[in-house]
């Protein structure tokens, strides 16, 4: 289906992706998630990796359940695309199963949504 011009559209932080394997449930955003890491990835590894694309601002990394995951945040859009474009698959030298596994991620990075006290269970969730 045709896009509209990035320059006409209002929703110019929002573009498509470039390939079908690349699609996500969630929105384009300028956060990625980074999955299938294997349990000997460090946020170190990561970071040299991801910092090498223009635009990296900062990484966190998470492991409940004995499988890390990452959120790695971009300055725009455009800079997240072409990192998860480029390293779709990359196989980490510390890898035990296979290439990574990289989707825009649900919220930005940093953007924090909780219950307010009043509802029972209201608490931060990350």
């Amino acid at each position: 289906w045709p896009y509209p011009s990035l320059s006409s559209s209002p929703l110019s932080n929002c573009i498509p992706t470039s390939s079908p394997s690349s699609l996500s449930l969630a929105s384009p955003c300028s956060t990625l998630f980074v999955a299938n890491l294997g349990q000997f990835s460090s946020e170190q590894e990561l970071k040299d990796l991801f910092s090498s694309f223009q635009g990296f601002v900062r990484l966190r990394m998470h492991n409940k359940g004995g499988s890390p995951v990452a959120f790695v945040e971009f300055q725009d859009v455009r800079q997240a695309q072409e990192a998860m474009t480029r390293l779709q698959g990359f196989v980490l030298l510390s890898s035990d199963r296979g290439g990574i596994r990289i989707e825009y991620a649900k919220n930005k990075m940093g953007e924090v949504f909780f219950l307010p006290p009043q509802f029972p269970g209201g608490k931060e969730i990350p």
